[in-house]
């Protein structure tokens, strides 16, 4: 616990609260308020730390139904993003009736994909419990199985230009979480 305190330093007195309140242990408690905050879990299952510009943008993503980032080049904007990802891959936050959680990401272009997946599997390496949970590793899929239900990573090019059909792939497509990057105007 002392070492996330520079992230959220309230962090004591938040599983103070849910120990007491909720009568769980000590390690239960933690493992709730860490998990209920992607800037924690990110340190504490991929060892990813925040920039500190970019601890809004992922306390954002679990609060708001729909978000858009403008930021300039190279400040973390894929990296935020893929943290956000695997997060709710792992909480299933929000997740339908059906016994699966699916986050479809679309792109323009394949690069741009492929550019996600990269660093989906650079942060999963980096967590040999989300290691474990990886049930399929295909070119733009990734399955991890959380207590027996399917996270599903689906990753498409959406261009109008492209030529394996474009927005076509992504038609008919279910979504609990919907991932556009590149959305620009040309």
């Amino acid at each position: 616990m002392k070492s996330l305190v520079h992230i959220d330093p309230k962090i004591k007195q938040r599983v103070t609260y849910v120990q007491n309140n909720y009568g769980v242990s000590l390690s239960d408690a933690l493992e709730y308020v860490v998990t209920n905050n992607i800037a924690l879990w990110a340190k504490v299952y991929v060892d990813w730390e925040a920039r500190d510009y970019q601890i809004p943008i992922v306390t954002e993503c679990k609060k708001s139904k729909k978000l858009v980032l403008r930021l300039g080049r190279r400040l973390g904007k894929t990296d935020s993003m893929c943290i956000a990802i695997l997060w709710y891959a792992y909480t299933q936050y929000n997740k339908g009736d059906n016994n699966q959680y699916d986050i479809v990401i679309a792109t323009p272009y394949e690069t741009q994909i492929d550019l996600i997946f990269k660093r989906l599997k650079q942060l999963l390496a980096m967590s040999p419990v989300l290691t474990s949970l990886i049930t399929k590793d295909v070119q733009h899929k990734l399955v991890l199985n959380i207590n027996g239900i399917d996270s599903n990573i689906i990753g498409f090019t959406a261009g109008a230009n492209n030529s394996s059909g474009g927005a076509n792939s992504t038609r008919g497509q279910r979504a609990d979480l919907l991932v556009l990057d590149e959305a620009d105007k040309p």
